[in-house]
């Protein structure tokens, strides 16, 4: 079979992400962060609530396709190694059996973060922090 640039493109993209993490992380301002990568801007929105963005860049890779393969890419560079977690929507990897040997890959629980948060106790929490609300006292009741 013939390769052509769409071919050496997707092949490439783990490679070329790994190749950006180094180069962000050899500036003077991130030389001592961590990187997470997630799924979509909607994940950085949201994990970007519960991180310190002094230590951590989050970084969007817009699809779960190649998370492990950077990983693993990651994993195996001395520069990068314990420099790189992943957040991953768990999708349907829970029912179809499909696990992933990595200690820096996290897998949300359920599908994805929106459904583990469907909780009223969740809902409520997650919203006073996106308001910057300071008391947090669930009732029980969702009118109030």
């Amino acid at each position: 079979m013939a390769r052509n640039t769409v071919t050496t493109s997707i092949e490439n993209k783990p490679l070329s992400k790994v190749t950006e993490i180094k180069m962000m992380l050899s500036t003077e301002a991130n030389k001592n962060k961590r990187i997470m990568l997630v799924e979509g801007a909607d994940d950085k929105k949201f994990y970007g609530f519960f991180i310190d963005d002094a230590n951590i860049e989050i970084n969007v890779l817009d699809s779960c396709y190649y998370m492990p393969d950077i990983l693993s890419l990651s994993n195996a560079d001395s520069a990068l190694k314990d420099k790189v977690i992943g957040i991953k929507d768990a999708d349907f990897d829970h029912i179809t059996g499909k696990t992933y040997a990595m200690n820096n890959l996290f897998m949300t629980d359920t599908h994805d973060w929106e459904t583990m948060v469907i909780t009223e106790a969740c809902e409520c929490r997650v919203s006073m922090e996106g308001l910057e609300r300071k008391e947090f006292v669930f009732t029980g009741d969702a009118s109030s």
